[in-house]
């Protein structure tokens, strides 16, 4: 990776000093020719001034989550080298641990779009974007280290895609509760979108309880329901969401979605949602 850096030429949430962490980190090109929208935070990668330039998605969207566990250098690459055999157009990714927020051009091509702690080294929700998606960005949004979204010209209707990365159990119940809460604001916000959330929700789902739940959990789910997988439950019941992990009948070694370290243990706790 031999992009020459460039300083950013605008503000996000916090200095700019923080924005260039995650590209001086893994050695990546930065964008300096931004442009505004009406966006939250006005920045907008791929648009000129003038929303009816950009692009409409005209085909079908491949959107995937992974848990990266951290992005050391050299790692995105071989992320984006996954991506594009794999066929997927926009990667949500959580854990990323770099510092700040901000966007980049990677030097293996597309968009990386992320939010972080000030400092890194915990926690980071990012998106991936193909060179075809980013055609269609109208914006993005850092609202924090757990939650991040970008906002595309869909035919029809805007396409909001969000990136989560939830507390695990053991946090406080203070914790998990304002992630839900702060994921719910931010819904909020785009209920005129067709809106997909994808992300790493540490929540078991289990089987459905109740003829209630019918629309969000599917026929083929996963183990036995944990008190974030009643969260993410009652979250995707509220706003009309279905969980697809669990609509489609898979062979049971394609349900799982994270494999602990020692390979003892396999669970799904990684999930897309959808209106």
């Amino acid at each position: 990776m031999k992009s020459k850096q460039k300083k950013i030429s605008h503000s996000t949430s916090g200095d700019t000093s923080k924005s260039r962490g995650a590209a001086e980190c893994i050695g990546e090109e930065q964008i300096t020719d931004l442009s505004k929208t009406h966006v939250d935070d006005g920045q907008t990668p791929d648009c000129t001034e003038k929303e009816k330039e950009c692009g409409k998605l005209k085909k079908n969207l491949r959107i995937a989550t992974w848990n990266v566990r951290s992005m050391s250098s050299g790692k995105l690459d071989n992320i984006i080298e996954e991506a594009v055999r794999t066929g997927v157009d926009i990667l949500g990714i959580a854990q990323h641990r770099w510092p700040g927020q901000g966007h980049f051009r990677p030097s293996a091509g597309g968009l990386m779009v992320y939010a972080g702690r000030a400092r890194g080294g915990q926690g980071g929700a990012g998106l991936y974007l193909n060179q075809k998606a980013s055609k269609s960005l109208l914006g993005y949004h850092p609202v924090n280290d757990r939650i991040i979204s970008i906002h595309l010209r869909g035919k029809v209707k805007e396409v909001t895609v969000i990136q989560a990365y939830a507390p695990t159990s053991n946090a406080a119940e203070e914790d998990r509760e304002l992630f839900y809460n702060q994921l719910q604001t931010h819904v909020d916000k785009y209920r005129k979108d067709v809106v997909v959330i994808v992300g790493d929700f540490n929540a078991k789902v289990g089987k459905r309880t109740n003829e209630n739940e019918k629309r969000a959990i599917g026929n083929f789910a996963l183990g036995e329901r944990n008190d974030n997988g009643e969260e993410l439950v009652n979250f995707a019941i509220e706003n009309e969401l279905s969980i697809m992990n669990n609509m489609f009948q898979k062979h049971p070694r394609r349900l799982f979605t994270c494999t602990s370290p020692d390979g003892n243990t396999k669970n799904q706790i990684d999930y897309v949602l959808i209106q």
